[in-house]
């Protein structure tokens, strides 16, 4: 079984990062409020991958706004999971 999640974050600069979790169907199966700290990240990741076979790498997506990607990619790259950035400027 195939187990793909799609984390997109929405980061927030003076406040928390709203993140929402997807299934390989689109739909939505976390939503979440995390802050850049370990601790906050893990509780995504677990959130993220329950239900998942060991392995599963997530597919995770942010668009970046100054600095405040870098913490957030470290953390998922350094866990296994792959980071986009996009950017929604043309």
């Amino acid at each position: 079984m195939e187990c793909r999640r799609l984390v997109g974050i929405d980061l927030g600069i003076a406040s928390a990062h709203t993140v929402r979790v997807l299934d390989e169907s689109g739909t939505t199966i976390a939503k979440r409020k995390a802050w850049p700290t370990v601790e906050s990240l893990t509780a995504v990741e677990t959130a993220a991958l329950a239900g998942c076979p060991e392995g599963t790498r997530l597919e995770v997506i942010v668009e970046p706004t100054g600095p405040a990607w870098l913490p957030i990619a470290v953390f998922f790259i350094r866990r296994g999971h792959l980071v986009f950035r996009v950017s929604s400027a043309k």
